[in-house]
């Protein structure tokens, strides 16, 4: 969603400025004249311009308080829908690393079983038929093991439909 804030703050500013001050001014002139044609001596027109002057500053006080209170909310707002995009991507961060993370330890781990399932399928040979049943509890735990590292693997993999897309490589192959 698109803010609706304006593009460019400096005319903005200026606009809402200028604009103040042409009305300020008109109710400035304009009630001056109305003083003076009400009042008929010098302390009633004090008084009417008192008046003029207090209505003034509470009608513009009024005006900012709500102008600055709109905009407020609004920054207050943005603001937490910022907090609440820079902690979502936070979290994917952590995801992300974790998996990564996570593949990386399971593909260590695999390199390590490759060389003990070479050397399970060495011993098969080598070792009395008596004692092969040791030799089987371990394919066994070195198959449990390999279950975990695919398992590991995959969350380092996760992937939606959304991620994937077909590529043709052939231009990148004639680049080369």
């Amino acid at each position: 969603e698109r803010s609706r804030m304006p593009d460019r703050p400096v005319k903005t500013s200026l606009a809402i400025a200028g604009g103040y001050i042409l009305i300020c001014s008109g109710y400035i002139w304009l009630s001056g004249i109305a003083a003076m044609r009400l009042s008929d001596s010098v302390p009633r027109l004090y008084n009417l311009e008192l008046l003029k002057g207090l209505a003034f500053v509470v009608i513009t006080g009024i005006i900012f308080f709500l102008f600055a209170f709109r905009l407020l909310v609004r920054m207050q707002r943005q603001q937490r829908e910022l907090d609440r995009h820079r902690q979502a991507l936070i979290e994917s961060s952590a995801r992300a690393l974790t998996g990564t993370f996570a593949a990386g330890i399971a593909h260590d781990m695999n390199n390590v079983l490759g060389a003990i399932n070479y050397g399970l399928e060495e011993l098969q040979d080598a070792v009395p038929e008596n004692k092969r049943i040791h030799l089987d509890q371990i394919a066994r735990s070195y198959a449990l093991i390999g279950n975990m590292t695919s398992r590991l693997q995959r969350v380092g993999k996760v992937r939606t439909e959304a991620d994937m897309k077909e590529v043709a490589i052939a231009p990148f192959v004639h680049e080369t």
